[in-house]
């Protein structure tokens, strides 16, 4: 070929999507030969794969759960679609269709947002994890926007809001784990410890009655270890409770 395989796929590309002999037709079919529920096959005509495609999609096969074929194919050619990726799994998320995310995203997306998988919330947890207790005999370190983004991409998925408020939860306990084992003095973090604080008090607020107790009680504990910590972080938190009518211990 002269040239390395990626790019003489780029090459390749607008011939093989202009010649027009490769027929693919919108649809849907569903399969029960599945060893653990039933499997769900999709071909959207769509010009690019995103969430919100996506969501518009399951919208559209909840309405009538069963199988659909447009008998007429999908007319695209290379000039007509902005990005032709060769990653055919890819989903984009809005606002960035330029940058598709990996197969693994994109796996853990689909596991949150259909609670498939036997802990949905593993890759977020793993993820709040590193950026917020990281091994210090590694050197590595904090970052609380990558902690906050596992999140905040919970969120985009249309998780459930029990697992939402579970994340917000783990995200405070691990934060102030991390800062009082090691006596963290970080102004910029603990702010962001208060704000996931007060977002957990929230969400476990929409949730049925008795889901709450649990949770609140790891909130309080979370509130007694950061009265360790200087910057009111503690102070701020007894306010938060208090705002939202939930006992404290002392």
């Amino acid at each position: 070929m002269g040239c390395p395989g990626a790019e003489w796929v780029e090459r390749q590309t607008p011939h093989i999507a202009n010649d027009g002999t490769i027929t693919v037709y919108e649809g849907w079919t569903l399969h029960h030969d599945y060893r653990f529920g039933i499997g769900l096959h999709a071909t959207l005509d769509v010009p690019c794969l995103t969430i919100k495609a996506g969501n518009a999609f399951v919208h559209r096969f909840l309405a009538a759960e069963a199988e659909y074929a447009n008998p007429n194919p999908i007319p695209y050619r290379y000039r007509e679609i902005e990005n032709w990726h060769v990653e055919s799994n890819a989903i984009a998320v809005p606002d960035q269709y330029s940058k598709p995310v990996s197969c693994k995203d994109n796996q853990t997306f689909l596991h949150a947002r259909f609670c498939l998988g036997d802990d949905v919330l593993k890759p977020y947890k793993t993820t709040i994890d590193r950026w917020l207790w990281p091994d210090m005999f590694k050197n590595q370190d904090t970052s609380v926007s990558k902690a906050k983004k596992a999140i905040s991409d919970y969120k985009k998925a249309i998780g459930p809001p029990e697992g939402l408020a579970e994340l917000m939860v783990i995200y405070c306990e691990r934060a102030a784990g991390f800062s009082d084992e090691v006596g963290l003095q970080d102004e910029g973090y603990f702010d962001a410890l208060v704000r996931i604080f007060e977002q957990a008090l929230k969400v476990i607020q929409s949730l049925p009655e008795d889901a709450r107790p649990a949770l609140h009680g790891r909130l309080d504990a979370v509130r007694r270890t950061s009265h360790n910590f200087g910057y009111a972080v503690g102070d701020d938190m007894d306010d938060l409770l208090a705002e939202y009518g939930i006992f404290r211990g002392q």
